[in-house]
């Protein structure tokens, strides 16, 4: 199967199961803090600042992230946002969950997100050096990146129903914290020079 023959490349792999772990409990996380949000305001409308706040960072900060990531490096940009990640997401626990921070974290997530969407993308590249293997590595990554949408939203209700918001917010941080082990393990930093 080609996507064994694939996930055999060692970087490939550790770049994929750090995809594979930040994309499904990121869209964990934002399913999880929309829940939240109507539970605590029962109000459409806060719930509908809350998307806005996830989206506008795409219009504004997406356009020039890419730049930087050529800059400073695909592996330390995927790294540190993982970590950054993992900080603001433990930061719930000094809020109490109050609205204004679950505003702050789903905005702070967000940009930190835009950073690491083309680091990951780049990388791809980086890490598959036989052309033939390219087409299998990137429809991997589409796949895992739409799996992880339907995956995160779904799993988001159980895991606040079984876990309750703050063991929820503490699992998604250590998610992000194994992401951030595996991508510690690629080889190189990724810069373009």
């Amino acid at each position: 199967m080609a996507f064994l023959q694939v996930l055999k490349i060692k970087s490939f792999r550790n770049l994929w199961l750090s995809q594979l772990f930040s994309q499904v409990f990121l869209n964990l996380l934002f399913f999880s803090l929309i829940i939240r949000v109507y539970e605590i305001t029962h109000s459409n409308s806060a719930v509908s600042l809350m998307v806005f706040l996830q989206i506008i960072p795409n219009v504004f900060v997406g356009v020039f992230a890419g730049v930087f990531v050529d800059r400073w490096g695909r592996k330390p940009v995927m790294f540190f946002s993982h970590f950054l990640r993992v900080l603001v997401v433990l930061a719930v626990f000094l809020s109490s969950e109050t609205i204004g921070w679950l505003y702050a974290l789903v905005f702070l997530t967000s940009i930190i997100t835009q950073f690491f969407f083309p680091a990951e993308a780049g990388a791809i590249y980086q890490y598959v050096k036989e052309k033939k293997l390219l087409l299998t590595a990137n429809s991997l990554f589409s796949l895992t990146f739409f799996g992880s949408v339907i995956v995160g939203n779904v799993l988001a209700g159980p895991f606040l129903l079984i876990f309750g918001p703050n063991w929820t917010f503490f699992i998604v941080a250590m998610a992000f914290l194994l992401a951030a082990v595996f991508t510690y393990q690629l080889p190189g930093n990724g810069a373009i020079h």
